[in-house]
């Protein structure tokens, strides 16, 4: 008897910062410190003690932390090296240089939680149109007007993000863009 796809799932935890980069599919790797022996082609990726998504794997490849480059960066959700390396740090304070990793590679197959993403979405709106009326109606000043014009120019909030060269700074800026929908549905304009 062969067994469902179902019970070939391994499971793999995410930090719930990296669902949004996983769900719009800026994220399509994770790399985990050793050499890891990967048997199941699907994945069951979990924020938290939910199951956030099904995955499958593409591809399976380890490497010393100072094979690791910008392409690997910039699949696992980051915009430099520095930055990767500063989170491996954080999730495994010890790893050294020369440690082996395994990045796994993966495809959504189906996503359970799908109001988990960078960008902001209101009816037919994006989040350029958000910050476009905002600015229009004066609801937003300073700072986060600056942010709202980076979002119009960019076109979106993570090409705005990139522009900073942090992925953490997405958070920041959806919530300037979050805050100016809530002043256009507080003023009535949406």
């Amino acid at each position: 008897m062969s067994q469902s796809r179902y019970e070939q799932y391994m499971e793999i935890r995410f930090k719930r910062k990296y669902l949004d980069l996983i769900a719009d599919g800026i994220k399509s790797t994770t790399i985990r410190r050793g050499r890891r022996k990967i048997f199941s082609k699907y994945m069951r990726i979990f924020g938290g003690n939910s199951l956030f998504a099904e995955a499958e794997v593409r591809k399976i490849s380890y490497k010393r932390v100072y094979q690791l480059s910008l392409n690997d960066a910039i699949k696992d959700g980051f915009l430099s090296i520095d930055e990767l390396l500063e989170e491996l740090k954080e999730i495994y304070p010890s790893l050294s240089s020369s440690d082996w990793i395994t990045i796994i590679e993966f495809k959504i197959l189906n996503l359970f939680c799908r109001n988990i993403s960078v960008e902001v979405k209101y009816k037919d709106l994006s989040s350029k149109d958000i910050a476009l009326l905002a600015l229009k109606y004066d609801l937003v000043r300073g700072r986060g007007a600056e942010i709202l014009r980076l979002v119009i120019e960019k076109g979106s909030i993570w090409q705005a993000t990139v522009t900073t060269g942090r992925a953490s700074s997405r958070f920041l800026i959806r919530k300037v863009v979050l805050d100016a929908l809530h002043k256009l549905k507080e003023n009535n304009i949406i």
